[in-house]
């Protein structure tokens, strides 16, 4: 997977040794999806719909109306529960 579309915007998706300054596992940030090569194959899915979800919240102006720890639970808990109820498989991206 190279990119994703959010709504229209083609966010690219890159496999990184380091994301942040904490070292994160994943992070959207200035258009892009960042993802830790440290981050297993299993976790995969997971992260990336934490950062997606970041992506889609930043698309629509959520980010304006919670704050940054409401919106860190919230990820976290729709990446869970779509890995955890559907088996979801990234689209090949040309």
């Amino acid at each position: 997977m190279k990119k994703v579309n959010v709504f229209g915007l083609n966010v690219p998706v890159k496999r990184v040794d380091r994301v942040g300054e904490d070292d994160d596992l994943g992070e959207y940030k200035d258009g892009e999806i960042l993802i830790s090569n440290k981050v297993s194959k299993k976790d995969f899915m997971t992260v990336l719909l934490h950062e997606c979800f970041h992506a889609v919240s930043h698309r629509l102006g959520y980010r304006q109306a919670i704050d940054s720890g409401e919106e860190e639970i919230i990820a976290d808990s729709f990446a869970t529960f779509l890995v955890e109820n559907f088996d979801i498989k990234a689209k090949r991206v040309k």
